[in-house]
């Protein structure tokens, strides 16, 4: 679906369930996170509907060797 036809103008990003970012950006670096690399991190995404988020998606998971596990379908 069109996320913009659906009134969707931004997305919110959680990190181990901290919020990390809200806005309209359409792209994010995780650099800007100085995340540490020796423990896995967890992430959650959500769009935004004028600063609202709706439903956020079950984590996707990011490990220290690089490995990146996508999330499971289905809401949180």
């Amino acid at each position: 679906s069109n996320t913009t036809s659906e009134g969707w103008n931004g997305f919110a990003l959680l990190v181990d369930d901290v919020e990390r970012y809200a806005g309209a950006a359409l792209s994010f670096s995780l650099s800007q996170l100085n995340l540490s690399s020796s423990v896995p991190h967890f992430f959650r995404l959500a769009y935004q509907r004028d600063g609202v988020s709706g439903d956020f998606t079950r984590a996707a998971v990011w490990y220290p060797n690089g490995t990146f596990i996508d999330p499971a379908p289905g809401p949180s």
